[in-house]
C-alpha cells in the first residue's frame, strides 16, 4: 500500500486565503461553526442539521473550491465541507484513486 501523501506546499498557499480568495466569498463566512462541524457523535448522526449545513453549501458560490481544498488538505474526518460530510469526501478520494464515478 502506497504511503499517505500530503499535498504541495504550492497547492495549499493557492487554495488558502490570507486576504481575500474563495473563502471570503463563502456563504457560511461568519455563520456558527458548529453547524459545520458538529460535536462527534452528535451531529453526523441527526440528518435534519447536516441537510442544514448542506443547505448552506448548495447555495454557496464557492463550495467546489471548498471541497476541493478539504480534498487537498486530506480533510476525510471533520465537517462538512463544500457540501459533503467525511463519508463522502472518503468515497469521492477513494473514487478518483480508482477511477470510478461515486453515486
Amino acid at each position: 500500500m502506497p504511503a499517505k501523501t500530503r499535498p504541495s506546499l504550492t497547492i495549499l498557499q493557492a487554495l488558502r486565503t490570507e486576504q481575500g480568495g474563495w473563502q471570503s466569498l463563502a456563504e457560511c463566512k461568519g455563520m456558527d461553526p458548529d453547524l459545520f462541524f458538529p460535536t462527534p457523535g452528535k451531529g453526523y448522526h441527526n440528518p435534519l442539521e447536516v441537510q442544514l449545513a448542506k443547505q448552506v453549501c448548495a447555495q454557496c458560490p464557492v463550495s467546489k473550491p471548498c471541497l476541493d481544498y478539504a480534498l487537498a488538505i486530506g480533510e476525510m474526518w471533520r465537517g462538512i465541507w463544500g457540501g459533503t460530510t467525511p463519508q463522502e469526501r472518503r468515497r469521492i478520494r477513494k473514487s478518483r484513486r480508482t477511477g470510478t464515478t461515486c453515486a
